[in-house]
């Protein structure tokens, strides 16, 4: 198991719905992002400060580039997670970013992965899979989810004890969710060897060389997403629905429904700027485009040496163009603890302003706004 496998644990939810994926993907190259290299640096400092097994994670921002105090405060809850999973099971074993090979029970050798976390418990017959998701945006689900399910099958050769049950986690500090940043479920033995039969025949229909492709919402981190004439077909149905003859003035139903189109809409817009632009940049003639200079705001070189002039030569006071200005209350936090050893106590300090309502899906954490300031009404005679 080395190098990149063409059945990744990460893509199995959509190479088991779209068959075709890998063979697209496999022409077109690899890309990262800022997103995905802040997601790497959070897992190096997860991973240091299990092994340091501290309660503080001073150490290990010290030892993992990049790492910052907000990733480090943002991880706490996933730290104390696993150690009250340790504390409670006595004679647990935990191993970290886990080589797993759920492709031997498929007959495959061509899937494997990494799980983030692997905790043994021989005494229980059990083992805890757990799946670090950095990302802010999307919500990932516990249940019926392949990447984690693929993981447990893998993690049972890793164990040299009888297992009856498997406890999958996803661990997702960031991204608000009804349930907390840590998800649970557990299944049994015989539901994951289950689970393997049914994924054993999705991997192998991804054999065929016409394998069909699918479009739906497991493309949003496809790499081919952008050159994939399916997903365009199914987007450009997707706006002629949307955009078709309608009532005038739309209906709530007709709205909502809009707005869920116009997400799929986007998200294949952006992915084909970024196909254009990855043919234009590597020098393919995009008929009607090109590449043009990009400039950014002016910046100082070098500001101390640009305030020291600029005051000498016109005459300014110091504090005319450097005026003192007090740090966030993030930064002012960070320094404190820097210089005090402690984290300082700003709430009797700070406010949170109200930025407005914002419009979030239904199945979104949080109390609807509208059905409080509603109730807040009830019972009030005019």
């Amino acid at each position: 198991m080395s190098g990149h496998a063409r059945l990744s644990c990460s893509a199995a939810h959509r190479w088991s719905a779209c068959p075709g994926a890998p063979r697209l993907e496999a022409q077109f190259p690899e890309t990262t992002s800022v997103y995905a290299e802040e997601g790497t640096t959070a897992h190096a400092l997860l991973e240091t400060a299990l092994l340091l097994g501290e309660a503080e994670t001073a150490a290990a921002l010290a030892l993992v580039d990049g790492a910052t105090e907000e990733m480090a405060e943002a991880l706490q809850p996933v730290l104390i997670w696993v150690r009250e999973q340790m504390a409670a099971a006595p004679g647990a074993e935990l191993l970290i970013e886990v080589k797993v090979d759920p492709g031997h029970a498929l007959g495959r050798d061509d899937l494997w992965g990494t799980a983030d976390l692997l905790i043994l418990v021989p005494p229980e017959r059990r083992l805890i899979v757990g799946d670090l998701k950095y990302g802010a945006g999307r919500p990932v689900e516990v249940e019926d989810n392949p990447q984690l399910r693929l993981y447990g099958l893998g993690a049972l050769a890793r164990a040299r004890f009888p297992v009856e049950s498997i406890t999958l986690a996803v661990l997702q500090p960031r991204a608000p969710h009804a349930d907390g940043p840590v998800r649970v479920t557990a299944l049994t033995r015989a539901e994951l060897e289950t689970f393997a039969t049914a994924m054993a025949e999705a991997a192998a229909r991804t054999d065929a060389e016409d394998a069909p492709l699918v479009a739906g919402s497991h493309c949003t981190f496809c790499r081919a997403a952008g050159g994939c004439a399916v997903l365009a077909d199914h987007a450009m149905a997707a706006a002629r629905e949307a955009f078709r003859a309608v009532e005038a003035p739309l209906t709530p139903a007709q709205a909502g429904a809009l707005l869920r189109e116009a997400e799929t809409i986007r998200g294949w817009l952006k992915a084909l700027e970024a196909h254009v632009l990855n043919l234009a940049r590597t020098g393919v003639e995009v008929p009607g485009w090109k590449l043009a200079s990009r400039r950014g705001h002016r910046a100082w070189i070098d500001p101390a040496a640009a305030l020291a002039e600029l005051t000498q030569t016109y005459g300014v006071a110091l504090d005319v163009l450097a005026p003192p200005v007090l740090m966030s209350p993030a930064q002012v936090e960070k320094a404190i603890k820097a210089h005090a050893k402690r984290k300082p106590d700003v709430s009797a300090l700070v406010r949170v302003p109200e930025l407005g309502p914002r419009l979030v899906p239904s199945t979104a954490p949080g109390e609807d706004l509208f059905a409080e300031a509603e109730a807040l009404f009830e019972g009030l005679e005019e």
